[in-house]
């Protein structure tokens, strides 16, 4: 089981007087980003207003459906992650299903709390341990996958095809080596003995299954979250631009991930985002309005995903009592 005791080192006291520091730091960031976003703003509240007319309801519906296929397939990884360390792989639908939900949970200051759901909702399958290995390894993986597939885009139309292709191979093949050996896996584990104090070996067993269905997930991913931002995006846009807006995006989220004690990285991806794709020359206004459209609908779908997961966790339960 997961020891609540062993993990308040990751979070601050609330019970002591350190308290108001996660407050004070969240006021900072969020004045820092609102101050930063208005600056980029300033005086173009007619661009905001036209950038705003421009958006079509009907292709933003039509947009839940990508972001959604995303999101499973996001979830599934984590199965497949989580297949790699135990010995028998919990049903589907559970693994699936309590992945999906736990996103919710992590718009909640602090992220972690969406680990800890996970953990206890999956105890009658495996150890909490596990489920936290598997998480830390998936949001590595996807945040990895991320970074190279920016530096990718970015070197394609700064350097190229050939200087972008080639990055993005080596990305790769770095990649498969390190979910070959397990390298990840490893690191991860020593952590945890580390900070658990765990008596536990350090892995019980090196897997090598799933590698390049991973590998190629991922990328699958990528291809459903680019025509989730071209759907997004107004009419004249290209699919050149939507893409590099979509990486800018990603780099914003990740940075607004670090800020655990933002939900959701609330102001800091937006304003990291207008300053990312200020490099590309792209409008502020047109670019504001689609961070908070990709927010709200990212969101949206993460909530539409969980009451899903919520039906089918239901259903799987009953056939297993059956």
């Amino acid at each position: 089981m997961l020891n609540p005791n062993r993990c308040v080192a990751f979070w601050p006291d609330m019970n002591k007087s350190s308290k108001s520091k996660p407050v004070l730091i969240s006021v900072i960031i969020i004045t820092a980003a609102v101050g930063w976003i208005a600056h980029r703003l300033w005086d173009g509240f007619d661009e905001v207003l036209a950038a705003i007319s421009s958006l079509e309801p009907g292709f933003l519906l039509l947009s839940i459906v990508p972001a959604m296929i995303s999101v499973f397939i996001a979830a599934y990884l984590y199965f497949l992650v989580l297949a790699r360390s135990v010995p028998k792989p919990p049903p589907l639908a559970h693994v699936m299903g309590h992945f999906i939900i736990s996103q919710v949970v992590r718009h909640l200051p602090g992220k972690i709390w969406g680990v800890f759901y996970q953990a206890n909702a999956m105890t009658k399958w495996v150890e909490a341990r596990a489920t936290v290995q598997a998480n830390i390894e998936h949001y590595a993986l996807m945040n990895y996958n991320s970074i190279a597939m920016a530096i990718s885009v970015f070197a394609l139309f700064q350097y190229g095809t050939t200087v972008a292709m080639v990055i993005f191979s080596v990305a790769l093949l770095l990649l498969f080596v390190a979910l070959r050996l397990s390298l990840l896996k490893r690191i991860v584990s020593i952590i945890i003995k580390i900070t658990t104090r765990s008596k536990e070996s350090m892995d019980r067993s090196i897997e090598n299954k799933h590698n390049l269905l991973i590998v190629a997930l991922l990328q699958v991913d990528w291809f459903f979250y680019f025509l989730t931002c071209l759907i997004i995006l107004p009419a004249y846009f290209s699919l050149k631009s939507a893409v590099i807006i979509g990486s800018c995006y990603a780099i914003a989220w990740l940075l607004g991930a670090m800020t655990i004690v933002m939900p959701g990285g609330l102001f800091v991806r937006e304003a990291s985002f207008l300053w990312v794709v200020g490099f590309f020359g792209f409008d502020p206004a047109d670019m504001f309005i689609f961070s908070i459209v990709a927010r709200t609908l990212f969101t949206l779908v993460d909530v539409i995903c969980a009451v899903v997961s919520c039906s089918l966790i239901r259903e799987q339960s009953g056939v297993l009592r059956a």
